[in-house]
């Protein structure tokens, strides 16, 4: 992969032990461990996947053991990092070219944007499109949720005006 090329399209795990580099002429993703620079799996991203990706089109959860890229036909993806880059979820909803991928910091929702420009929440366990909603300017919305001991918690979404991208923020974080 060209230096030039690479822009945007390299995701780190929260705690950068690991990389993932998506060259999308080729469609490989490859991820590499950072300590050692030595590869740790590379697998191929479906035909008809966009040729162009800008910042955050692909994303580690937080344990790092799951990455989520844009797909084809409007479609986001999330990968088994573990498990040899088995393809987990297809995530279906969106009527524009997908921008960006972000997981929430437990790991269990992912917000898409995309060019039709709406944000949309998903469920990563079931694929279920939780939440809905149209990007126009600065706003915070608080998704709320039931957490394990029916206790109300709540996600807030933070989305940054200018560029295609949303921002997830545990319960008591604020932007």
């Amino acid at each position: 992969v060209e230096t030039s090329d690479i822009l945007g399209r390299v995701a780190f795990t929260p705690d950068c032990s690991r990389s993932a580099v998506v060259d999308l002429k080729s469609l490989v993703v490859t991820i590499t461990d950072t300590a050692s620079g030595n590869q740790v799996l590379q697998f191929k991203l479906p035909e008809g996947t966009p040729k162009f990706a800008g910042p955050g089109a692909s994303s580690f959860n937080p344990d790092g053991t799951r990455l989520a890229t844009i797909g084809p036909e409007n479609t986001a993806k999330i990968w088994d990092i573990e498990n040899g880059g088995k393809e987990l979820l297809t995530l279906q909803g969106h009527t524009g070219r997908l921008l960006t991928t972000n997981f929430s910091p437990d790991g269990k929702q992912l917000a898409t944007t995309s060019q039709d420009t709406t944000v949309k929440l998903w469920d990563v366990e079931t694929g279920q499109e939780l939440l809905a909603m149209l990007a126009q300017a600065r706003q915070q919305v608080v998704v709320p949720r039931v957490g394990p001991g029916e206790r109300h918690e709540g996600i807030t979404m933070f989305l940054v005006p200018m560029l295609p991208m949303v921002f997830l923020l545990a319960p008591g974080m604020h932007a």
